[in-house]
C-alpha cells in the first residue's frame, strides 16, 4: 500500500509540475506573438506584458495557497 501511494503522489505531483511549466511556455509564446502585440496594441517592452506575467505568478501563488491542511478552502461568492 505505502509502494502504491508515493507512486500515485509522485505521478500526480509530476503531472500538476508538467502542466504548469506547459503553461507557462504557452503563455510566453503568446504574449510575444505579433498578433496579441497588435491587438492590445502594444511592444514587448511594453509594462504591459510586465503585468500580465505578474498577474499569473500572483494567480499560482495565491491559487496554492487555497489549499490547507487537506481541505479546499472556499471562497464566498
Amino acid at each position: 500500500m505505502g509502494l502504491i501511494f508515493n507512486v500515485a503522489l509522485a505521478v500526480f505531483a509530476g503531472t500538476g509540475s508538467f502542466l504548469f511549466g506547459y503553461d507557462s511556455g504557452v503563455m510566453t509564446i503568446v504574449i510575444q506573438s505579433p498578433h496579441f502585440l497588435k491587438f492590445f496594441r502594444t511592444k514587448k517592452t511594453s509594462p504591459v506584458i510586465g503585468a500580465i506575467n505578474a498577474t499569473f505568478s500572483g494567480g499560482a501563488f495565491f491559487g496554492s495557497l487555497m489549499y490547507v491542511n487537506g481541505l479546499y478552502v472556499e471562497i464566498p461568492a
